[in-house]
């Protein structure tokens, strides 16, 4: 949820997703963001959108591995890419 821009939050939200399924895979902080081939998608996501008096949910698939080389630093991962994308906004 947040009170924006929805294209700038999902980009946001995308790349926190991808950096934290490149340390899921890898077990560690990884600069190889290609998606593991043993990645699975789920294709029921709640919809994205408008709430009210100005706030946006995003919604986007994250990567799911049955078996991830590690899980610590998940959440720190994703908070990273976060970060990340508030420095390439312009660019986003």
């Amino acid at each position: 949820m947040h009170r924006g821009y929805p294209e700038t939050a999902a980009a946001a939200i995308r790349i926190g997703n991808l950096l934290a399924a490149a340390r899921a895979r890898r077990g560690s902080p990884a600069a190889d963001l290609a998606v593991s081939p043993d990645a699975t998608f789920t294709d029921d996501l709640p919809p994205s959108g408008p709430l009210s008096d100005g706030w946006h949910v995003e919604c986007a698939p994250t990567p799911y591995l049955a078996r991830p080389a590690a899980t610590i630093g998940l959440g720190d991962a994703f908070v990273a890419g976060l970060l990340l994308a508030g420095c390439l906004q312009p660019l986003l």
